[in-house]
């Protein structure tokens, strides 16, 4: 069902987001709600390492002159983060065999619903990892805060930015 062809690296203009995605599936994977607040608050660094961490799905496509398409399936967040950077930054992808036009909804959902499920976090227990997280950090390489984002600096910040309640932590 999903074809594999590895990764490349290709330019953050040439991926687009799959149109053949059925609206109501693709307003879905829009709809999921990310930790951090305002993605905005990621340094640069730190948008390239979610990215490189978790890269868009896309297979390759050409437009009607022959260029080459990324149409994107699957990440759809890193495709959004994606859009922070300059229009020229280059990400790395990975690449599977374009899907049956009548298969794109259960390659993406598939896709989508394994990342989720293997990788996603607790909601009752992101709070607390998230300052043992940041603890260690301080602990053990206090850079890493300013590398990720300022906000990560002081626990208030740092808790009002993925959301959490900082009377309960």
């Amino acid at each position: 069902m999903i074809n594999v062809i590895g990764s490349r690296v290709v330019l953050t203009s040439q991926i687009k987001i799959s149109e053949q995605i059925a609206s109501t599936v693709r307003k879905t994977f829009f709809g999921r709600p990310p930790l951090l607040q305002n993605a905005r608050d990621l340094t640069d660094e730190a948008i390239n390492m979610a990215i490189f961490l978790s890269p868009p799905i896309v297979y390759e496509k050409r437009d009607l002159v022959g260029k080459r398409l990324y149409i994107c399936i699957a990440n759809f967040r890193s495709l959004q983060l994606a859009g922070l950077l300059s229009g020229s930054s280059k990400i790395r992808v990975n690449l599977i065999e374009p899907p049956f036009h009548t298969n794109i909804d259960s390659v993406a959902l598939t896709l989508n619903l394994i990342s989720d499920l293997a990788l996603s976090l607790d909601p009752d227990k992101a709070g607390p990892y998230f300052l043992e997280l940041r603890n260690n950090a301080i602990d053990y390489s206090p850079d890493v805060l300013s590398l990720v984002s300022a906000k990560c600096r002081f626990k208030k910040s740092f808790l009002e930015a993925i959301g959490m309640n900082r009377k309960k932590y």
